[in-house]
């Protein structure tokens, strides 16, 4: 195994990281480590982003070193202006931390490249040639917006920054794409899971906890294995619930099947991808339900998965404001010119999300404004119009400035989203205790024992006392001045943290209190009992059809609880935290089951598939960064005060979805790793090409060393088109990035919104999907020479590619593929495939 691609990508993101420390350290300045575990991400971020506002007018080496440097510069403006002292200080006195996190980072970028050693093929289940085809094609483009491979004469219309990180790593780094794809895989792992730890770390102060939530983000997966149990139990062969295959009438079922599985489950076929396609759709469909841990496994190079990191980031930075102790702009603490910094870096990471995996910007917008408005009425102190002015003062500009950075994306974005409609049916219970259930065993316990428990019902206010000492966040120096240090001019805040009461409004945490009273009785405990079991019983009625509310009404009612835990106590800023990621996920489960955005999608069976995928994926990154935090509270406050048959029945159910969890990456691991052999093993995914499509391949390499885009036009070689998932076309765009007129015609739809409309914003009205389908079979068809031309001309068309798959798909015109030497001349030959160059 070559781990030099590895240790080179690690050295060159360290690097990175160090540059932008000075920026993390200011922006974080409320974790333990100042942001060091997110200063890698902030510097993917803000390198790419100055590299693809300079990518307008090049992307290439240059432009990229420019951009760092650029980053770097902001750095030591910092350091020279600012917090030099302090920040070497802090530096020194915590450099052991700093070694823990990066050997925590490294290991972890090791561990996940070895995996890609072994799996490392771009191709077989998934859409790993799409991936592939953007990454080339941001490669292949010498400027921004880059080329869409699969569609000549547009641009990517896909929320594509994940592409451009990887395409400027591997400029930078000058590895093969193929590499570069497998290496972002693991480098993607390794961020998450150390974001994760820091996150969870700066919510209790205790490695364990931190561990437990970067593992439930990174490593654990849903309860699949005892979801099968029980299908293996029902009908003894896992095919028919997969496959809808016909049951096997003699196959072993019941009891002993069900044991027979849970010993054996590979043995009985079971498949690690059916873990993200949980619920059933009539008659044969199924929702996805991905969640990390699988994204990872299958690794397809995807938004939703690279984009985890940046949503860390943004999750990190809110938690920094919502703990800020300065009112109005001083959130962002030190003079005009630093806050004004401040800001625009704030408004580059939220921005990002929508540049990123759009699906995640609402939700953190919701978190950010969330702490937002309770960070501003805590420290303005229940002045209702100067928290409103603070508000919008602060909260405009960064909604308004997270479009206006990035309106080159929008501007060339064509979307398939349609708008809202109701969901027409819901989710049964039972599916999703399979999908969160490990999360359910921690996190209902805690919500419930926070929510009714019923002491400390007095409310304290967030204003800091006299004799209170105030300390800088920055420097750690005293601050006498309320507003900034005299030192370094940073926030200054108490030296020790107090409770606050979460819920600024005494009338409605009062109207909370009294909902809440009737699940809890200090003079009868069994009266909160009793109401959650009449409850239990109303959810489990309204899970059979007609109504199937259960999953609605049970997310409905943890929100409930959530407030509820909120407005009970005072409580530190870390648990309000916690707490509001924990509403959040609640709220997605309740909302998807009422409303979805209308897409591609839409009017067939799976018309909610991508909004219940989507938005859930997000649920188990919130749930996942609130278990260890939650785990903590109820160790050390909740399971004490049971009774022994409580800790017992708690026990067994975390334990019981604790297996259930963990038994999901062993058995993925065990099954990927079925028919790989540690001599084949290679980080270059392009070898699954030069396996299974040899004269592709082989074309293709020509193509790379001999075919160079003219100035800013890009060539267009010719390929036949074909359905979604057919990896055998579109082969010469996916691995060189130079486009074809057609590749991959459903996925084209779904990113262009439509069959029947224009594919290319502002082009030629009649230039549809299906109109290049059939100019497409007509160049290759056609005995006619003339409308040949024509129809090469109307799409630039500068080369012809006649390989084994435009053979099979044209089979029945043999004669008509040899006219391209009437039309060009043939440049490269490889096999039974030719490459011919078309006439000007």
């Amino acid at each position: 195994m070559d781990f030099a691609p590895i240790f080179l990508w690690w050295f060159v993101v360290l690097v990175m990281g160090l540059a932008a420390y000075p920026i993390a350290f200011v922006l974080l300045r409320h974790f333990p480590d100042k942001g060091y575990a997110f200063s890698k991400v902030l510097a993917l971020l803000l390198t790419g982003y100055f590299a693809w506002i300079l990518g307008y007018a090049s992307f290439n080496p240059g432009t990229i070193l420019l951009s760092f440097l650029l980053m770097a510069g902001l750095s030591v403006l910092i350091l020279v202006t600012w917090l030099g002292e302090a920040f070497k200080k802090f530096f020194a006195k915590n450099l052991a931390q700093y070694l823990v996190l990066e050997c925590l980072f490294l290991t972890a970028f090791l561990v996940a490249g070895a995996y890609k050693m072994r799996t490392y093929e771009i191709g077989g289940p998934g859409e790993k040639p799409m991936d592939f085809a953007f990454l080339n094609g941001i490669l292949a483009s010498p400027s921004m917006p880059p080329v869409d491979p699969w569609l000549a004469g547009g641009n990517i219309s896909y929320y594509y920054f994940g592409y451009f990180v990887v395409a400027m790593l591997t400029k930078v780094t000058g590895v093969p794409s193929g590499v570069a794809f497998n290496l972002m895989v693991a480098l993607v792992w390794s961020l998450s899971a150390l974001c994760a730890f820091s996150i969870a770390y700066a919510l209790t102060r205790r490695y364990r906890y931190s561990v437990l939530s970067a593992a439930a983000l990174t490593v654990l997966g849903n309860l699949d294995y005892w979801h099968r149990a029980v299908q293996a139990f029902q009908v003894g062969n896992l095919s028919h619930p997969y496959y809808n295959q016909p049951i096997d009438p003699n196959a072993e079922k019941g009891l002993s099947g069900a044991i027979s599985y849970l010993l054996s489950p590979l043995q009985h076929g079971w498949d690690y991808f059916q873990a993200s396609r949980i619920v059933p759709v009539p008659p044969s469909d199924k929702l996805i339900n991905e969640f990390p841990a699988f994204s990872f496994f299958l690794s397809d190079l995807h938004p939703h998965l690279m984009a985890i990191p940046f949503v860390l980031l943004a999750i990190a930075t809110a938690y920094s404001l919502l703990k800020a102790g300065s009112f109005d702009t001083g959130v962002y603490a030190g003079s005009s010119l630093w806050k004004w910094a401040q800001g625009i870096v704030m408004v580059l990471i939220f921005g990002v999300l929508s540049f990123s995996n759009s699906w995640d910007f609402p939700t953190l917008m919701l978190l950010l404004g969330l702490c937002l408005f309770l960070q501003q009425w805590w420290t303005n102190e229940g002045d209702f119009n100067a928290w409103a002015k603070a508000v919008v003062k602060v909260g405009v500009p960064l909604v308004i400035g997270a479009f206006a950075f990035y309106l080159p994306f929008y501007v060339k974005f064509q979307s398939q989203a349609r708008g809202l409609g109701l969901v027409k049916d819901r989710t049964d219970i039972y599916y999703l205790i399979v999908i969160f259930g490990f999360f359910f065993s921690i996190l209902i316990p805690a919500i419930l024992g926070k929510a009714l428990n019923p002491r400390g019902s007095k409310s304290q206010k967030s204003r800091t006392k006299r004799g209170d000492e105030l300390v800088c966040v920055l420097c750690g120096e005293e601050a006498k001045d309320r507003k900034f240090c005299g030192h370094c001019g940073g926030e200054v805040a108490p030296a020790g943290g107090a409770d606050i009461a979460a819920l600024p409004d005494d009338s409605t945490r009062n109207l909370l209190r009294k909902a809440g009273g009737l699940f809890s009785s200090e003079g009868d405990p069994s009266r909160g009992w009793m109401a959650l079991g009449v409850v239990l019983l109303f959810l489990i009625g309204f899970n059979f059809a007609p109504l199937q509310l259960s999953t609605l009404l049970t997310a409905a009612l943890f929100v409930f609880f959530t407030l509820l835990a909120l407005a009970s106590t005072p409580e530190t800023k870390e648990m309000i935290f916690t707490l509001l990621m924990v509403m959040i996920g609640f709220l997605l489960i309740a909302g998807c089951e009422v409303l979805f955005i209308k897409d591609h999608f839409s009017d067939g069976a799976l018309y909610r598939m991508n909004t219940v995928f989507k938005f859930h994926y997000q649920v188990w990154i919130l749930f996942s960064l609130s278990t260890g935090p939650l785990l903590k509270w109820l160790v050390e406050n909740l399971y004490s005060q049971w009774a022994g048959w409580k800790r017992g029945l708690w026990a067994g159910a975390a334990i019981f979805t604790l297996v259930g969890a963990l038994f999901y990456p062993g058995l993925a691991f065990s099954a990927k790793m079925r028919g790989s052999s540690p001599e084949s093993a290679t980080l270059d995914g392009e070898v699954y090409y030069e396996h299974n499509y040899p004269s592709d391949f082989a074309m293709a390499q020509w193509i790379k060393q001999n075919v160079k885009p003219v100035g800013s036009k890009v060539p267009v070689i010719l390929e036949a088109w074909g359905g979604s998932y057919q990896q055998q076309y579109g082969t010469l765009a996916t691995m060189t990035g130079y486009p074809t007129v057609l590749g991959w015609d459903f996925h084209e739809a779904q990113w262009r919104g439509s069959w029947d409309k224009p594919v290319v914003r502002g082009g030629d009205v009649e230039d549809t999907l299906f109109r290049r389908r059939d100019d497409i079979d007509a160049i290759y068809t056609s005995s006619d020479l003339n409308k040949t031309r024509d129809l090469l001309r109307r799409y630039r068309v500068d080369y012809v590619y006649v390989g084994d798959a435009e053979r099979a798909k044209y089979k029945d015109h043999p004669e008509n593929l040899g006219k391209f030497s009437s039309l060009g001349t043939l440049v490269q030959q490889s096999g039974n495939s030719f490459l011919y160059k078309v006439n000007p």
